[in-house]
């Protein structure tokens, strides 16, 4: 195997080392301890307050 080639392997076994150890870091960070949410409260801030019904008229 030439020279080029083992550098070659090395350097994308090394980005990909560093992409993996990045995503667990994120991961860690953010997605561990997930944080329990009220559904109503995240759909009002989405999507706004809901129309009231207009059963009536």
């Amino acid at each position: 195997m030439p020279q080029t080639r083992i550098h070659l392997a090395r350097h994308i076994t090394m980005v990909l080392i560093v992409k993996t150890v990045a995503l667990y870091g994120l991961w860690a960070a953010f997605f561990s301890n997930p944080v329990p949410v009220d559904a109503g409260a995240v759909s009002n801030v989405v999507a706004g307050p809901g129309q009231p019904d207009r059963k009536g008229q």
